[in-house]
């Protein structure tokens, strides 16, 4: 049997039928062409694929963000507010999954969180804050951070397809710090926006990943056991309903979409807002209703994050 074309196999076909002799004439070459392989499939594709489950996950966000203070004494009708907009801050942000690979399947969905952002460069009008109004306006320094570190449980819904859902949990240990700098007196009478509240964050969230896309949304419920009131006021019990030990309530609602640069390392763009609600008791040797104050934040950022 005579070879074939140089990468290619010959092989010979019977014949319908059969001479005068019943022999079966031989039939020519059929040329059979190569295998595809899944060669084609790799490559870009591969490389934009999405690790929906990683065991380390580490971003970095450089953030916009607004804050919004409103004070309301509802006796005589007066509203304090603060307002801060388009003030610069980094966002820094850690998930950690030890046993993702080990252990029964059950623990392998329970992790570790971390999120920690602060402002920076960023000054408040003097005037805006009390001051009195016989000194001149100046700019005071202004600072505010917060922090949130606590334990995630997830749960890959459709683990083996092509657009895998992972559904989690979280309960998480958080806190905002917002404080101003020596430029600014203090007094019993002067009322300044700060704020150090120390709250538990329980909630859920969800990732849906498409191809190099994904698309995250949490909702979160917070639960603040310690506020520290500004200067001489004192808190009051929540006119809301609420859970016990709750001196103040609010939420958070967060959403990004990712994009996958490369295999572990996707760039995301995020928004979250949150909003936390207390009581303050009347001013002292005043019959009055007692005060709502409401306090919240705007933070819209761009970064990377790198998952492994």
């Amino acid at each position: 049997m005579p070879p074939g074309p140089t990468g290619t196999r010959s092989t010979q076909v019977p014949a319908a039928h059969t001479d005068s002799t019943g022999a079966a004439p031989l039939a020519g070459p059929v040329t059979l062409q190569p295998t595809p392989t899944d060669s084609a499939t790799t490559g870009w594709e591969a490389l934009r694929s999405t690790n929906a489950l990683p065991v380390v996950m580490v971003g970095i966000e450089p953030q916009w963000e607004g804050r919004y203070f409103r004070h309301t004494e509802f006796t005589a009708p007066n509203v304090r507010s603060y307002d801060a907009h388009g003030y610069a801050s980094l966002a820094l942000a850690a998930e950690v999954f030890p046993l993702a690979k080990i252990g029964p399947k059950f623990w392998r969905g329970f992790g570790v969180t971390l999120r920690y952002a602060r402002a920076f460069g960023f000054d408040s009008d003097s005037k805006r804050l009390g001051a009195p109004s016989r000194e001149p306006s100046r700019p005071v320094d202004t600072d505010f951070s917060r922090y949130a570190v606590g334990l995630r449980y997830r749960i890959p819904l459709n683990p083996d397809s092509l657009t895998p859902f992972v559904l989690a949990t979280s309960a998480s240990l958080c806190g905002w710090d917002f404080d101003f700098g020596p430029e600014l007196p203090r007094g019993p009478d002067l009322e300044v926006p700060t704020a150090a509240y120390r709250m538990i964050r329980l909630g859920f969230d969800g990732s849906f990943h498409l191809g190099p896309v994904t698309f995250f949304g949490a909702f979160h419920y917070l639960h603040a056991f310690s506020i520290a009131a500004p200067s001489s006021r004192q808190l009051d019990e929540l006119r809301y309903p609420h859970l016990p030990t709750a001196v103040g309530m609010g939420g958070e609602i967060r959403g990004a979409v990712g994009f996958t640069i490369w295999r572990r390392l996707e760039l995301r763009f995020s928004a979250e807002y949150a909003l936390l609600a207390f009581h303050l008791q009347p001013v002292e040797g005043r019959a009055d209703e007692p005060a709502r104050v409401v306090d919240a934040y705007l933070a819209v950022g761009l970064g990377p994050y790198v998952s492994f």
